[in-house]
């Protein structure tokens, strides 16, 4: 079951973050950011698929970019306090390197 689930996280998102274990190998996956996404099993941002604040999580650590996810993208309340979603809300397009939070992703 969770190597079908980290095929299709691979497939869905074109990469497997690193430090994903505790996720993708435990019962853990269905608190996975992306595994919501794909699932949209909760809110969702609209501009999720668009935005490429999941793609600098590559290289980061995971639990921090899970933090941020629960605070902006996947959260109903907060998701309109996201920086990126306000600029795109507005018909612009937000700088590549920016975080939802407003700071710019070094």
């Amino acid at each position: 079951m969770f190597v079908d689930y980290t095929r299709e996280c691979q497939y869905k998102i074109g990469f497997l973050p690193l430090d994903t274990s505790l996720y993708c190998s435990t019962e853990k996956y269905k608190q996975c950011p992306f595994y919501i996404a794909i699932n949209q099993s909760g809110h969702v941002c609209k501009y999720l698929n668009q935005c490429p604040s999941f793609e600098h999580f590559k290289a980061e650590n995971f639990d921090d970019f899970v933090s941020i996810a629960y605070k902006y993208c996947l959260s109903e309340k907060n998701n309109n306090n996201c920086k990126r979603f306000k600029i795109r809300k507005r018909g612009d397009m937000p700088a590549l390197d920016l975080m939802p939070d407003g700071s710019m992703f070094k």
